[in-house]
């Protein structure tokens, strides 16, 4: 995706998946990043890697590729990514989604010393949290914070993440089935209790 957030000012933003070894290094050969955001490190195509510190040696790919003067945005808690996160010539963001406060469409996020606050299209915890590792990563690029509620405004989640269908009698359906592992599903019942009440 190619974001153009003023005249002369695009940053082209790509989403990696993997569901092996090597498979993270051979895209960042292509797409060659400034800066890599991992959003978190979990049970995840655990049939491939077997292990959580696998995972966390696939996600590091990323951080290998960055050049001198890169930046890696990763979450404070992630098992396993540390020993990818000894380079000295970059730079290293943290950033707490347990920090991030609110509920329904209305969230504050943590950002240095200031809080920003910001209304989303979504009402879900985690996808908030992932709200704020973009935050730091858009941060990171420079970018001005004081206009993420203008790229706020536009976000459109793809199809079955926490898509939202009402039925006819005035129930609701949340279909979260684009992909899932243990943690993403603990996170969509967390979020089924919260709107229960």
């Amino acid at each position: 995706t190619v974001c153009r957030l003023e005249p002369g000012t695009d940053v082209l933003v790509t989403e990696m998946g993997m569901r092996g070894l090597g498979q993270i290094s051979a895209l960042c050969d292509v797409a060659r990043p400034s800066v890599a955001l991992v959003t978190s490190i979990g049970p995840e195509h655990l049939e491939l890697f077997g292990t959580v510190e696998r995972v966390a040696e696939a996600n590091g790919e990323a951080i290998a590729a960055l050049p001198p003067g890169g930046v890696a945005v990763v979450p404070v808690d992630a098992p396993g990514l540390d020993r990818h996160l000894r380079r000295s010539d970059i730079e290293i963001r943290r950033f707490d989604p347990h920090a991030v406060e609110g509920r329904g469409h209305q969230w504050r996020f943590p950002l240095g010393e200031s809080v920003l606050a910001l209304t989303l299209p979504f009402s879900a915890r985690h996808m908030a949290e992932n709200t704020l590792a973009a935050l730091v990563a858009y941060d990171s690029l420079g970018l001005p914070l004081d206009r993420a509620q203008t790229g706020a405004d536009t976000i459109v989640l793809s199809r079955w993440r926490g898509e939202e269908l009402r039925l006819p009698g005035g129930g609701l359906v949340v279909n979260d089935a684009y992909n899932a592992n243990p943690s993403s599903m603990r996170a969509a019942l967390l979020d089924l209790g919260e709107r229960a009440g």
